[in-house]
Parts: structure tokens; C-alpha cells; sequence
């Protein structure tokens, strides 16, 4: 059984690809340029599949999926709400998380 959609390793590797090409045309190093994952409404099986590939840097913009993902609050993506504002200012203003 043949399946057409990319893969999430095949799709960061397109993605990467790009990147270089854009920073090679702008004259910059693609080593200055981040890649990050914005994971909202992703399950914990799909963000593993990220970081096998390679994606170390995840974004999410509720304070509340990100720590049941993760157990602490990472780069807030989207403007904060008052939930957001209560939960997330024991943890500073943006929240992030780069994974080794």
C-alpha cells in the first residue's frame, strides 16, 4: 500500500532545504536561522517524530497544552490572555524550549 503524504522527517528536510536556499539568496548563513516547531494541537507522538527529525526548538501559544506536554511552559506563539498572563508569569514573558 503506497502512501502519498510526506512523512514529518521527509517534510523538515524540505523545510531545511529551503531555509538554505533563502539564506544563500539573502547572502546570510543558514546556521543563524532557527527552525522552530509550533506544536499546537499536536499529540506527544507526532512532536517525538519532530525531535527524531532533528527539530530541537517547539512553540505552542497555551500555556496549558504546553505544560501537559512538556511539564513546563516553552516560546509562547500568539498574543497572551489572562489565563495565559496568570499561568505563565512565574515563567517569564516568552516560553521556550530547546531540546538537546
Amino acid at each position: 500500500m503506497s502512501n502519498n503524504r510526506a512523512t514529518i522527517a521527509d517534510n523538515v528536510t524540505i523545510i531545511k532545504e529551503r531555509i538554505w536556499r533563502a539564506a544563500e539568496k539573502a547572502g546570510r548563513s543558514s546556521d543563524k536561522i532557527d527552525l522552530m516547531a509550533v506544536t499546537k494541537f499536536q499529540p506527544i507522538d507526532v512532536i517525538r517524530q519532530a525531535y527524531l527529525a532533528g527539530i530541537r526548538i517547539f512553540g505552542e501559544n497555551r500555556v496549558q497544552e504546553a505544560s501537559a506536554k512538556f511539564g513546563y511552559p516553552y516560546k509562547n506563539q500568539g498574543p497572551k490572555k489572562t489565563n495565559k498572563a496568570i499561568s505563565g508569569a512565574a515563567y517569564g514573558r516568552d516560553f521556550e524550549i530547546r531540546l538537546p
